[in-house]
């Protein structure tokens, strides 16, 4: 729903400053609860494009071995703990 609204508004061309400011003009008129299922909206893209980017890099032979991955996992949650244990 979102898109449809954004694309029928917009003209046909690359983004720029204007059309970004015209989208957020339009974002402002919608109802909170519209703008808030826009923002989740836009922030699920953005995990799907990051998530993108390390199947690539796992596709070119760029990954880490899974237990390197849970190792600085449980560094970095050990490290949570004890800081706010403090």
């Amino acid at each position: 729903m979102h898109k449809r609204l954004f694309t029928m508004a917009l003209p046909k061309r690359k983004p720029d400053k204007t059309s970004f400011n015209q989208v957020l003009k339009l974002a402002s008129q919608l109802a909170p609860k519209e703008q808030e299922k826009l923002v989740q909206a836009m922030q699920l893209e953005e995990l799907r494009r990051e998530i993108m980017v390390g199947v690539k890099q796992i596709e070119r032979g760029e990954g880490i071995p899974g237990e390197q991955v849970f190792q600085r996992l449980r560094a970095r949650h050990n490290e949570l703990v004890r800081k706010s244990t403090k």
